[in-house]
């Protein structure tokens, strides 16, 4: 049976190590995204299974792309080529991922906003939770 390290819940500090069964180039991404995700202090304990299912389909999709690139999109049967499913289908998990970790635009648009917001949420809630019990918000 697999030994498990336990995780701490929490905030990540430092570099975790990429899962020893992710293929060299899937380990390499772990890396670089829990290095970047480190640095915008946004890495939690909670993540790490979110980037190792993202780190496996950006190398997944990358490898299925090389080998669909001399491929036609129709099969002799006029089927769309399942290799094109699985691209789409890859392309997916790794846009939900991205979107997940805060490595998308939008994503990363929303970290920045409710940053922004931080203390003046807890104000608004505040002043709300005062409207609620009949007082006057300030």
């Amino acid at each position: 049976m697999a030994e498990h390290k336990r995780i701490t819940p929490g905030p990540v500090s430092s570099a975790p190590a990429p899962p020893r069964h992710l293929g060299e180039e899937a380990r390499e991404i772990f890396t670089q995204v829990a290095e970047y995700l480190l640095e915008m202090e946004l890495l939690h304990s909670g993540d790490l299974l979110t980037l190792e299912v993202y780190a496996m389909g950006v190398a997944k999709l990358r490898q299925l792309e090389i080998e669909m690139q001399e491929a036609p999109v129709l099969t002799e049967e006029n089927k769309v080529h399942p290799g094109i499913h699985a691209l789409n289908t890859l392309s997916g998990v790794v846009q939900k991922g991205a979107a997940q970790l805060g490595l998308a635009p939008m994503s990363r648009t929303r970290l920045s906003v409710s940053s922004q917001r931080g203390s003046r949420k807890v104000d608004s809630e505040e002043d709300w939770l005062r409207v609620l019990r009949g007082g006057k918000s300030s």
